[in-house]
Order: C-alpha cells, then sequence, then structure tokens
C-alpha cells in the first residue's frame, strides 16, 4: 500500500541528506531526526491528500493532483521530495515495477529574500552587542563576516588568525564554500579568547539561541524583529561590501558562493545609501 511503502522508504532510504560526524557527512546513513520527519509527514499530510491504495494503481497525474492540494508550498516542496525519493527507492528494489518518481513535477516553495540591516541598524546592533550581549563574540562572527548561522560551530580556535587577521571558514553547503574572510580591526578585542593552534571549537551555543538574542537586542533598539532573522546579518555582510564598492569577485568568493548570480541575491541597494549617492551626483553635476 502507499503508505507502507513511505514508511518504509523512509525509514531505510540511503540517499537522502545524511547525519554529520564531526566536519564529514557519514553518508549512507540516515538519522533518527529525518526518519520521524518523514513519518510526521505522512501522518499529516500525505494521509490527508493521497489516497491509500496499491502503488502501482497510481498515476502521474493523480499524483500531481494530491500534491497541489497541500495548502503551504513549503509543505508541498517538502512532502514532494519525500514522496519522489521513497518512490525512486521502491523501483529500485522491486517494489514497484515504473519508476513513477522521474515523471512527477517537482513543486518549488519560492522563498523570500533577505533584507539586510540598515548601515545604521548595523552599528546600533554592533555596538549594543559590544556592550550588553554574553554572546557578543558570536553576534560579532555573524555581523563582520559572511558566516552562514549553520557554519558559526564549526569554528575552531585554529581557524582564527589574528596576524593576518583572516578567519577560515570551514563551509559543506558547496565546493567553494571553504574560505577565508578578512577579520576586521574590532575584532581584536576577542583575541584573549581564542587558543592558537587549539582544533576545539569556539562556539558552543546553539542557533536558536543566538537568534533569540538577536531578537533580545531588536526589541532594545526598537527595531522590528519581524523583518530580521540571523541570516540577515549575512545579507548585511555582502550590501555593506557593495556599498563601499569591493568587485563582486571578491564578494562572491568571502560569501562561498560558486557563481554571481548568488551573491546578487545577498546584496540589496538600499534606499538609504542610494539617497547618499544621489546627493555625490547633484554635487558634481552643480560644480
Amino acid at each position: 500500500m502507499f503508505y507502507t511503502h513511505l514508511l518504509i522508504s523512509g525509514t531505510t532510504l540511503k540517499v537522502i541528506p545524511s547525519i554529520r560526524t564531526s566536519r564529514e557527512r557519514e553518508k549512507g546513513k540516515v538519522s533518527p531526526k529525518y526518519a520521524k520527519d518523514v513519518k510526521a509527514r505522512i501522518e499529516n499530510h500525505v494521509k490527508k491528500h493521497y489516497p491509500n491504495k496499491p502503488v502501482d494503481e497510481m498515476t502521474v497525474f493523480e499524483l500531481d493532483e494530491c500534491s497541489r492540494q497541500i495548502e503551504s508550498s513549503m509543505n508541498r516542496e517538502s512532502i514532494d521530495g519525500t514522496i519522489n525519493q521513497s518512490l525512486s527507492w521502491a523501483f529500485k528494489k522491486g517494489l514497484i515495477k515504473t519508476d513513477i518518481a522521474s515523471k512527477l513535477d517537482k513543486h518549488k516553495h519560492e522563498r523570500e529574500q533577505g533584507i539586510p540591516f540598515t548601515r545604521d541598524e548595523h552599528e546600533r546592533i554592533l555596538e549594543h552587542a559590544k556592550k550588553h550581549s554574553r554572546y557578543s563574540f558570536a553576534l560579532m562572527v555573524y555581523l563582520n563576516t559572511s558566516c552562514r548561522p549553520g557554519e558559526l560551530k564549526e569554528i575552531r580556535h585554529c581557524d582564527f588568525n589574528f596576524d593576518t587577521m583572516t578567519l577560515f571558514i570551514n563551509g559543506t553547503k558547496t565546493k567553494l564554500s571553504k574560505r577565508y574572510v578578512p577579520l576586521p580591526m574590532s575584532m581584536l578585542a576577542f583575541r584573549n579568547q581564542i587558543k592558537d593552534n587549539s582544533q576545539d571549537k569556539v562556539f558552543t551555543c546553539k542557533v536558536s539561541t543566538l537568534q533569540t538574542e538577536l531578537n533580545r537586542i531588536l526589541v532594545a533598539l526598537e527595531i522590528d524583529t519581524s523583518k530580521y532573522t540571523l541570516k540577515s546579518t549575512r545579507h548585511s555582510f555582502a550590501t555593506r561590501c557593495r556599498e563601499k564598492g569591493i568587485d563582486e569577485k571578491v564578494i562572491q568568493k568571502w560569501m562561498g558562493h560558486s557563481n554571481s548570480k548568488m551573491t546578487d541575491h545577498y546584496t540589496h541597494i538600499l534606499t538609504e545609501f542610494e539617497q547618499q549617492q544621489a546627493v555625490k551626483l547633484n554635487q558634481l553635476l552643480s560644480a
């Protein structure tokens, strides 16, 4: 039956995202959390919209129509992935005769583009974090580098080089995610927290804890918390670089992107910056 195949493949499938051990992914294994998430999708969404009948009797049209009934585009994308992976696994194992997964449409969730802090907000957050946050070091790394939220926990003491004022980020998202990024001189204030050549991780706090701390700072500064997340720090870094006229290829390298189109999603020309540039243009034309 349809649900049975999904549950079987959801707990034994070998090609789904694997768990990470240390700095590398341990291939061929499924994390308990992922298996639990798959079962939850089946219970909460698949059973609601899909008929429970033999898989070989399901048609591509029927599966597509069932998918379209799922209200949330984010849930639709997630469930489509689960079903596609499960049906592919069932076909490879000989449980079904037709590779129906290869014929299914893939519904993509249109994710909102992140919003950077304005320069004024950026500076105020930096200043407030330095004076009033117990997580100031972690937040400074976020605000002053291109570090992704999930990359922070992988940073080791030896990744900081205060002689060259650089930080090595051992990213895992793309081939170019492993990169060196510059550190501003203001980061020297945290020099005494780094143990040279140590392989130990620097930051042990959870991403959710830092998101909560960022929200607390935003509230204290009377900045709208609904607009921003930790990822806004990465968008802000790229935008500040663009505003300073840093070469696009350099920004791309610091961001760990494989192409400039990805970098464009992270760089924003804000209204306040445009206005300042307009003033410069007026002064030039009036001379």
